[in-house]
C-alpha cells in the first residue's frame, strides 16, 4: 500500500479545519466598530446576513420612523407625522450614536433622531476626524420630540438609562472623548432639566450595592453644556440599526440594549402615560 506523504496529509487537515474555525471564532468586541472612514467602515463592519436579530427586538417603531435619506433629515412615522403639537429639540450623547439613535427611535413621541457630532471645535467634522479624538466633538443624536407625548424629563431619563453615565470618556469597548456622556441644551429651561436628570441618575447610581450588600461608589460624569452647533453625520450613519439589523454590532450591542429590562421599562412607562386618559 502506497503511503500518503505526511506533509500532504497535514495540508489536507489544515484546509478542512480552517473553514470550521472561521465559523466558530467571532471578532473581539473592540473590532466590531471601525475606527476609520467609510471604506474601512464598510469593509470591517458589515458582516454576513447569517446573523439574525431575535424576533423579540422592538424594531417596528424604529422601522416606521426610518428611511434611507440624506443625513440632515429623517422621516417621521405616519403616526407621529399627524402630531400637531409643538416640537422641541435637544442633543444628547452617550457612546456610539448608532445605539443612542436606535433606543430613541423605539420610544413614542420621538419624531426624528439624527446622528451627528457636537461639543467640539472643528467645523463640519468628518467621522474620521471625530474618531481621532482631536476635534473635541462627541458622537451625539439630535432628538426632535413632541412634548405632549414625551416630556423632556422623560427624554433625559431615557438617555441616562441608555448608557452608563459613570464611565468617563468611554462606553464599554468604545474609548475616547468622542464617546463621553453629554447633554447639550438650547435654553435655560433645558439646562435646568438636564441638571435635574443628572441628579436623578446620581441618586440612582449612588444607591447601587454589590450583591445587595456592599455600596458601589459611582459618580455620574455626564457633561451639561450649551449647544453651539450640531453637525449631522454622514448618511451611512443614519438609521443604522434599521438598515443594518443583522451585522454583528447590531446583534451584539444594539439589539441586547433594546431588549434590556431597563430600556423596555422606560419605554413602557412612556407608553402608559401616553395611553392614559
Amino acid at each position: 500500500m502506497t503511503s500518503f506523504p505526511a506533509s500532504l496529509l497535514s495540508l489536507a487537515l489544515l484546509l478542512c479545519v480552517l473553514p470550521l474555525s472561521s465559523a466558530w471564532v467571532s471578532p473581539a468586541p473592540s473590532l466590531l466598530r471601525p475606527s476609520s472612514h467609510m471604506a474601512s467602515h464598510v469593509a470591517s463592519h458589515v458582516f454576513s446576513s447569517s446573523w439574525r436579530v431575535p424576533a423579540s427586538v422592538p424594531r417596528t417603531r424604529i422601522l416606521q420612523k426610518c428611511v434611507t435619506g440624506p443625513a440632515t433629515s429623517l422621516s417621521m412615522s405616519s403616526e407621529n407625522s399627524q402630531s400637531k403639537g409643538a416640537e422641541e429639540k435637544i442633543v444628547v450623547g452617550g457612546g456610539c450614536f448608532w445605539c443612542t439613535e436606535a433606543v430613541f427611535l423605539a420610544a413614542p413621541g420621538i419624531l426624528r433622531a439624527v446622528s451627528g457630532y457636537a461639543g467640539g471645535k472643528t467645523d463640519k467634522p468628518s467621522y474620521r476626524q471625530v474618531v481621532s479624538g482631536q476635534t473635541g466633538h462627541a458622537e451625539c443624536v439630535e432628538l426632535t420630540f413632541d412634548p405632549s407625548v414625551i416630556s423632556l424629563a422623560q427624554v433625559l431619563d431615557l438617555h441616562m438609562a441608555s448608557h452608563d453615565p459613570t464611565q468617563l470618556n468611554r462606553q464599554g469597548v468604545d474609548v475616547g472623548t468622542q464617546y463621553r456622556s453629554i447633554i447639550l441644551y438650547s435654553s435655560d429651561q433645558q439646562r435646568t432639566e438636564a441638571l435635574e436628570a443628572v441628579a436623578r441618575a446620581q441618586e440612582e447610581k449612588g444607591s447601587r450595592k454589590f450583591l445587595g450588600l456592599i455600596p458601589i461608589q459611582s459618580e455620574v460624569v455626564t457633561q451639561v453644556q450649551p449647544l453651539e452647533q450640531f453637525w449631522p453625520a454622514e448618511s451611512y450613519h443614519q438609521d443604522y440599526y434599521a438598515k443594518n439589523p443583522y451585522d454583528r454590532y447590531s446583534v451584539v450591542n444594539i439589539a441586547p440594549k433594546l431588549r434590556s429590562n431597563t430600556i423596555r421599562a422606560k419605554i413602557k412607562e412612556i407608553e402608559a402615560q401616553t395611553s392614559a386618559p
